[in-house]
C-alpha cells in the first residue's frame, strides 16, 4: 500500500471535476476514523451534520459507534446528500449501496490508487507518526 501525498490528496479533494460523492467518501476514509465496510453501509440517516458525525450501525471491527467528522468531510457530505435523509449514503447507478469495486474504481479513476490508500495515508499524516493501525 503506498502513502499518497498530502498535495495529492488536497488535489483530489479540492478537484470540483471529481464528483462530490466520491470526495466525500475520500474525505471521510481520510479522517481514518471509518473503514471502507462501514462507510458503504451508512445511510443518510446516519448522518448527523449538526454534531458532525457518523453514527456507525454495527462496526465491521472495533471502532466508534459515532465518529467525529472533519470540516471538509462534514462540508462535502452536505453537498453530497443535498437534504436527503434515507437511503445509502453512497449508492451506484441502480440506487443500492455502492459496493467495494464501484469504490476501488472511482478512487482509481480520481487518483489513480487503492481505495484504502486514503484511510492509510491518513494515518500516516497523523500526529502519531501513523505506523501503527
Amino acid at each position: 500500500m503506498k502513502t499518497l501525498s498530502s498535495e495529492h490528496l488536497e488535489a483530489v479533494l479540492s478537484d470540483g471535476r471529481v464528483p462530490v460523492a466520491h470526495r466525500a467518501l475520500f474525505s471521510l476514509l481520510r479522517d481514518r476514523e471509518v473503514s471502507l465496510s462501514d462507510a458503504l453501509a451508512l445511510d443518510a440517516g446516519d448522518v448527523d451534520l449538526t454534531a458532525g458525525a457518523v453514527h456507525v450501525q454495527e462496526p465491521v471491527k472495533r471502532g466508534p459507534e459515532r465518529a467525529p467528522l472533519s470540516e471538509r468531510s462534514a462540508a462535502l457530505l452536505r453537498e453530497h446528500l443535498g437534504g436527503r435523509a434515507q437511503g445509502p449514503l453512497f449508492a451506484g447507478a441502480d440506487g443500492r449501496a455502492l459496493s467495494r469495486s464501484a469504490a476501488a474504481r472511482w478512487s482509481a479513476e480520481a487518483a489513480g490508487a487503492s481505495v484504502h490508500d486514503w484511510r492509510y495515508s491518513g494515518f500516516a499524516e497523523s500526529p502519531a507518526g501513523g505506523d501503527s493501525l
